[in-house]
Order: C-alpha cells, then structure tokens, then sequence
C-alpha cells in the first residue's frame, strides 16, 4: 500500500494532538498516528505524563525499518508503523 506521510502544522492558538496522518494515493486518510497515552498504557498518576499526552509533533523522520519517528515538543520521540500508524517504541530526547 502506498501512502503520503503528512505532519500538520497547527497553529499556536489551537490545541490538536497526534498530528502525523498517512494519506493514500486517491487522498483519503488511511490512518492517524496512535496516542501514545492510549498506545503505552500511561496512567495520568505517573510522573512524565504530560509528555505523552501532549503529543503535538514537530517532525518526523523515515526510517529504513519502515517505520516513521515522529519528535515532539515535548522532547518525546515516538517510532510508529509507517502503514499502520500504531506506535511501537518511546524514546525521551536528551539535549
């Protein structure tokens, strides 16, 4: 299946999550990426949640594995299925 991997620019006075969508040829949206409160299971009680919830993104990559990293504001690194959308591994980004 081949599909377009579109990162949505949201402007800063609007609050929209999960931002990465695969296109299909044809433009319908095949998939959304994953929540990743949803996709790890995070409880609102553990400290870092905030990361996970406000998973807004900024950029992604394409990896060779296919599989997409997806970065957020929130120092957070997401690697999804580039056909599916699921999320797979998290990663916290040091600086």
């Amino acid at each position: 299946m081949l599909c377009w991997i579109v990162l949505l620019s949201i402007p800063n006075e609007k609050y929209e999550i999960d931002n990465i969508y695969g296109i299909g040829v044809e433009g319908n949206k095949l998939w959304r990426i994953e929540n990743p409160v949803k996709a790890f299971s995070v409880d609102k009680t553990v400290q870092g949640y905030d990361c996970y919830a406000n998973s807004i993104y900024t950029g992604f990559d394409l990896n060779e594995d296919g599989t997409i990293s997806g970065y957020t504001y929130m120092s957070m690194c997401f690697t999804a299925d580039c056909m599916t959308g699921k999320l797979t591994k998290e990663n916290f980004i040091r600086f």
